[in-house]
């Protein structure tokens, strides 16, 4: 940083010794491997690569590559396509992998090759085979687009809007791949603040889309369901555009939150039962976080009206939620529905906000 190379280079061929030394399956290894690929990504992307295939967790694998992907960038176009092709047929056999993270590691992938190779960034973006991705690949696409030709960017933005997203009509089942944040109400309006620079008009169209294309409410209310988990993140999104329709999203699940604080605060022994308590207290964190995206002050009164009670568990579970309730309620100005240095969070809006270029 302080512009010594040599020292760097020393420092490098240091820390690379010491790693040829490291167990390979080890997790603190993997780890050590994933750092010196992300190091070594703007001098030398051939040694970064190597590295990154001594890691042998698909999971971790997957995560440091996409990051390499975005690393590599813009100096590397090639290397960059080849790392993301890798995470993705790594990603084919990993048993868990964050599709929220994936989604923004593409989007940036895709937002820095958009400028220097727009046909390779599209080739990406349209090889994902998972169309929530897809949609954002392509999203991230149209706002580098819209820096150097409008006309060009509302074009494709306007054809991931009326042919990417799925029709309500026509679709009766909307999975999400592997995780409720790439649901389709909440991939439509995670468009809105691209149509925001793009086309204002396209923006009202995601608006509406996003609520169009929510699943049918079940019947009888479960305790963290994702039909729910859906509802919340789609509170915390839409609020910044319509704050009386995103509260009108809220309202049938504040009326759960005594049930839910019943069970969140709840002292059992019992693994299963402890893990249920746990969810419940995290899903009542997420919806008073979303009252807040709404208005702090009605989300103040809903706290304190959900956590009265005596007796110690009761006290913990009103700590934990002051907790999540102090963190969100610090985000300020756009802080609050955007994602800050990349890291996704339960508690708000994880709009796509692209990484900083180096």
């Amino acid at each position: 940083d302080f512009g010594d190379k040599q020292r760097a280079t020393e420092l490098m061929s240091e820390a690379e010794k010491i790693a040829e030394q490291l167990t390979a399956w080890d997790g603190k290894s993997q780890w050590a491997f994933g750092l010196l690929a992300l190091y070594q990504a703007k001098r030398e992307p051939v040694r970064a690569m190597g590295w990154l295939e001594k890691i042998k967790h698909d999971g971790v694998f997957v995560d440091f590559g996409g990051d390499l992907a975005v690393k590599l960038l813009p100096e590397h176009a090639a290397a960059a396509e080849e790392a993301w092709k890798r995470t993705t047929n790594r990603g084919r056999r990993a048993w868990r992998i964050h599709g929220g993270e994936r989604g923004v590691q593409l989007a940036d992938v895709c937002y820095r090759l958009a400028s220097i190779d727009r046909p390779r960034a599209e080739r990406i973006a349209r090889n994902t085979d998972e169309w929530p991705l897809r949609v954002r690949a392509l999203g991230a696409i149209a706002f580098r687009l819209a820096e150097s030709d409008a006309a060009g960017a509302r074009k494709l933005l306007e054809s991931i809007v009326r042919e990417a997203l799925p029709h309500p009509v026509v679709d009766n089942e909307f999975e999400p791949f592997g995780y409720a944040g790439l649901a389709a109400p909440l991939t439509a309006a995670w468009l809105l603040p691209i149509a925001e620079r793009i086309d204002p008009q396209l923006g009202r169209e995601c608006f509406w889309r996003s609520l169009a294309l929510r699943p049918a409410r079940p019947r009888h209310d479960q305790l963290d369901d994702q039909d729910a988990q859906i509802d919340i993140e789609l509170t915390m999104m839409l609020s910044r555009y319509d704050r009386r329709v995103a509260r009108s999203l809220l309202d049938p699940l504040i009326a759960r939150l005594p049930e839910l604080a019943r069970c969140g605060s709840a002292n059992v022994d019992e693994r299963h039962a402890r893990g249920v308590c746990t969810h419940a207290g995290s899903e009542a964190g997420t919806i008073i976080a979303a009252a807040i995206h709404v208005d702090p002050r009605w989300a103040a009164e809903v706290f304190e009206s959900t956590s009265k009670g005596d007796g110690e568990s009761m006290r913990r579970f009103r700590s934990w939620l002051r907790d999540d309730w102090i963190g969100a309620l610090s985000r300020h100005g756009i802080d609050r529905w955007e994602q800050e240095d990349q890291i996704f969070s339960a508690y708000f809006a994880n709009y796509w906000r692209p990484k900083p270029e180096e």
